[in-house]
């Protein structure tokens, strides 16, 4: 899941088992929110993703991204559950 919780300078990376629920804790907090990438994954997808954008972190929030069209371009053209996070060349991953 990738949102914009209402904050144009902002992305949440985070992975849930129940989106409706996730959906409505949202919208209760920041009406504002939108959801701009929700798909299937895992918490092990979670974790990549997290290193795999860590460059763009703020602070030490864990789930909490600038903005960027670099993260906005990778979910809007990748299928996180077809990539092999082991073997994924990508100078990101290669500095961890």
């Amino acid at each position: 899941m990738l949102s914009n919780c209402g904050n144009p300078l902002l992305l949440k990376i985070g992975y849930t088992d129940n989106i409706s629920q996730r959906r409505r804790s949202y919208k209760s907090h920041n009406p504002n929110s939108i959801f701009l990438y929700i798909g299937e994954g895992s918490m092990e997808n979670e974790r990549f993703l997290h290193l795999f954008f860590e460059r763009y972190r703020i602070g030490n929030m864990n789930e909490w991204y600038s903005y960027n069209n670099y993260i906005i371009d990778y979910f809007n053209n990748r299928d996180i559950n077809g990539i092999d996070f082991e073997t994924m060349d990508n100078s990101i991953i290669d500095i961890y």
